[in-house]
């Protein structure tokens, strides 16, 4: 609904402004409720940076390129995040753990919100609607049942996708 009213790069934009408080939360914390605060904004800029992603390279692709767009955002994604463990294991290992997040977060967010802000261009214009064919557009409530219970094909793929977060998140627990 934001991206649709406001934009996707303005969303984009928000998303990398809400990181900001992250690494000083990290670097600062004195309990884990600091952590968990820099966690709860860590999820909100992802979910409002990785959605505008994946949102803009949907509008400008194709309906046959789009499985494949959203790969490449998705490799592109895990890949940048394999190196962000290396870097930013480096930098503890040189300066500390507290400084190499403090130094590594600042340094990313600020190049990630300057990008979004000088050189990101809206795509919401990009978009041509799909003619409805007289269908009325579900509501949110209405779409969430039938992805939810309705449908059972797209019930495996939101079971499908819920238990892979599941196990993302385990993993990331075990590590």
């Amino acid at each position: 609904h934001w991206a649709e009213h406001h934009g996707r790069r303005r969303v984009l934009l928000a998303g990398w402004i809400a990181a900001w408080p992250i690494p000083l939360l990290l670097y600062f914390a004195p309990d884990w409720n600091w952590v968990v605060a820099a966690t709860v904004l860590l999820g909100v800029s992802q979910g409002m940076c990785w959605s505008m992603t994946q949102t803009s390279m949907l509008d400008l692709t194709s309906a046959d390129e789009r499985g494949l767009a959203i790969g490449i955002n998705e490799f592109a994604g895990y890949a940048g995040m394999a190196l962000a463990g290396l870097a930013t294991g480096w930098l503890a290992h040189r300066v500390g753990s507290r400084a190499g997040l403090l130094y590594f977060g600042v340094a990313v967010i600020g190049v990630a919100t300057l990008m979004a802000w000088r050189l990101v261009a809206e795509t919401r214009d990009w978009v041509r609607p799909a003619p409805l064919g007289g269908e009325l557009v579900p509501s949110t409530r209405e779409a969430f049942v039938q992805m939810s219970w309705t449908d059972r094909r797209m019930f495996a793929v939101c079971q499908a996708g819920l238990v892979e977060k599941c196990v993302d998140a385990l993993v990331w627990i075990f590590w």
